[in-house]
C-alpha cells in the first residue's frame, strides 16, 4: 500500500508530466517564427496562423533537433488557409 501511495504522490507532483507534453507555438510573422525556433524541443509543433503572407523568407533549421519519433513540425493552423507567396 505504501508503494502505491508513493507512486501516486510522485506522479501528482506539479510539473512532473509537463516535459512529457509537446508544446504548440502559434506564429504569424518571421520574428515570431524565429522566436519559436529558439524555444522548440523534440515533439513540439509550430503552427502558422491563418492568412496570406507575401515575400516571406523562413528558414526551418531548429537549433534543437527533433528525432524520428518526435519530430519538430511546422504546419498551417487550418490546411488551405495559410498562403505563402
Amino acid at each position: 500500500m505504501k508503494k502505491l501511495l508513493v507512486l501516486i504522490g510522485f506522479f501528482a507532483l506539479p510539473g512532473f508530466y509537463i516535459p512529457l507534453i509537446a508544446a504548440d507555438y502559434p506564429v504569424s510573422s518571421v520574428s515570431e517564427f524565429n522566436a519559436a525556433l529558439s524555444k522548440v524541443k523534440a515533439g513540439d509543433v509550430i503552427i502558422w496562423k491563418e492568412g496570406s503572407y507575401k515575400d516571406l523568407v523562413i528558414s526551418f533549421q531548429p537549433k534543437q533537433n527533433g528525432s524520428e519519433g518526435k519530430p519538430i513540425v511546422l504546419k498551417a493552423q487550418t490546411p488551405g488557409k495559410v498562403i505563402l507567396t
